[in-house]
């Protein structure tokens, strides 16, 4: 299954091609910042973030709000990952996307003469982003903390059909989520026959701290999608990522680079049946492998099916029935395989130009294969709002609830609770500002006869986190093609076992450039 992954993400690419005209450096920040979506391990900032990841996709998701404004007309809902905040890679993969803003070229001025590589200029996009961060505390350690000064070159191109100057889809797999997403996926609109997209980049890593720790990472990104005159459309979309997780174990391990190889797969029937009822349907198939033994008790395969009902009560707003079931397979880790199935009730609503949001409530009832785990019935949600201030601000706020796979052998999974909360601000033509807040608590839950020990030799039952992050960032475009920016970001995690206490401070710098 992942060797079929990898050969279709390099001619996948199913996604929308709406676009708002943007600067080819804020394309190239975009492209670069989802690439963060897979950045490596120890990372915290706009060059390498971890729950920033996520943070970043919440842009993709506003600009869906703002390019497709009819649900009936099978346009973008929100999407489902905090946004305006910088890119970041955490535990497990997690993480989400980038940032969009508006161009000051207009799309419809482009000339159809001007080419690259013998193409009409939006349709193949060149970038290179090179960054810099200095981080106080490489291994999220709570003692012996170690500084680092991490160099990052990137270098990648995408391209779109029908041509575009901004980057029209963000896909951020996470790898802790059943099924290889956290979020409700970004729905695309029908404006097109025929939408294509494909994505490669290279991203390669320098550390002061350990020059064994460098590491050449990449991905594959591929969306398409054909929309039939009767309202019917076939989509398909593949994302292939080599990366690594971020440093999360209460001690150095620079022996480890955490390496893993990922992939998701996901073909889409949509059909707009009448302008007020619609019916869509997924398969997906997510695999995760580790290079490392050590982390060969992570490595799975899931298969995911997802059935939804909309009923469009009015151009901007809709509610669906959503039905997903979920079969999870450890490749050695068997204890660990289970059967979800969930069932939501959601909305999603436009009906202004400044508010929008997506909003689903639901049950999972989580069943193991063995019988000395406990199977875990409950509630879950998700809620992506954008309320855009004025024109040049906007205020972004997500939460959500999720039972997610664990990332440690002493926990059967782990119930997470999460809210986020980003201000970006246009201040002028060339000057941008941009603070997100995140909140998350994990809740593990462990295996029966297993327990925790701190570093007092304490043993604990249980295990809770709750994890704060902030991180301000300023943006300056020196010309259409070249942005570059600096910012700051502050993380902390307290648990109730001090093992995993950590906090840190790191600084960085990121220049993007699009040819």
């Amino acid at each position: 299954m992942r060797k079929q992954g990898i050969c279709l993400a390099v001619f996948l690419a199913l996604y929308q091609v709406l676009g708002t005209g943007a600067h080819r450096a804020v394309a190239a920040e975009e492209a670069a910042n989802a690439a963060i979506g897979s950045a490596p391990a120890g990372q915290t900032s706009g060059v390498s973030d971890s729950m920033a990841h996520q943070a970043a996709t919440e842009a993709a998701q506003d600009a869906g709000r703002a390019g497709g404004q009819n649900a009936a007309a099978g346009t973008e809902a929100p999407s489902a990952v905090p946004k305006d905040a910088l890119p970041e890679n955490d535990v497990m993969g997690q993480g989400a996307g980038q940032s969009k803003d508006e161009s000051l070229l207009p799309e419809e001025n482009m000339n159809d003469n001007e080419t690259l590589f013998g193409m009409r200029r939006g349709v193949v996009h060149p970038y290179v982003a090179v960054g810099a961060e200095y981080t106080d505390n490489l291994y999220n350690l709570d003692k012996q903390r170690v500084n680092n000064l991490l160099i990052d070159v990137n270098p990648g191109i995408w391209l779109s059909l029908p041509g575009k100057k901004q980057l029209p889809v963000t896909l951020a797999p996470n790898n802790a989520s059943t099924g290889g997403y956290q979020y409700e996926m970004e729905r695309y609109e029908r404006t097109d026959r025929f939408q294509l997209f494909l994505l490669g980049d290279l991203d390669y890593k320098m550390y002061s701290e350990d020059s064994n720790l460098n590491e050449m990472l990449y991905r594959l990104q591929g969306f398409a999608r054909y929309n039939f005159p009767a309202g019917l459309s076939l989509q398909i979309l593949d994302a292939y990522t080599h990366n690594q997780d971020r440093y999360d174990v209460g001690f150095p391990d620079s022996q480890l680079t955490h390496v893993f190889n990922s992939n998701s797969l996901m073909g889409t029937i949509d059909w707009l049946i009448t302008e007020k009822f619609q019916l869509r349907g997924d398969l997906s198939f997510f695999t995760l492998n580790y290079d490392e033994a050590a982390f060969s008790y992570l490595e799975r395969d899931d298969i995911a099916f997802d059935l939804h009902f909309f009923f469009h009560a009015t151009d901007k707003t809709a509610f669906f029935l959503e039905y997903r079931y979920i079969d999870t397979q450890y490749d050695s880790n068997t204890d660990y395989n289970s059967n979800s199935n969930d069932y939501y009730f959601g909305m999603t609503w436009d009906s202004t130009e400044k508010l929008s949001f997506l909003a689903r409530v639901g049950l999972r009832q989580k069943s193991y294969d063995n019988s000395q785990f406990s199977d875990w019935d409950g509630f879950i949600f998700e809620l992506q709002t954008v309320y855009r201030m004025t024109e040049k601000s906007k205020l972004t706020f997500d939460l959500y609830r999720q039972d997610e796979e664990t990332d440690m052998i002493e926990a059967e999974d782990k119930v997470m609770l999460g809210a986020s909360l980003g201000y970006n601000w246009d201040i002028t033509d060339k000057i941008s500002f941009g603070i997100s807040g995140r909140y998350e608590n994990a809740d593990y839950r462990t295996r029966n006869g297993f327990s925790y020990v701190d570093s007092n030799g304490n043993v604990e039952y249980s295990r809770k986190d709750d994890r704060f992050i902030i991180s301000p960032r300023l943006d300056y475009l020196f010309t259409e093609w070249l942005k570059a920016g600096i910012g700051y970001r502050y993380e902390r995690r307290d648990s109730n076992i001090d093992l995993y206490d950590y906090y840190s401070n790191t600084i960085f710098v990121d220049a993007k450039v699009a040819f």
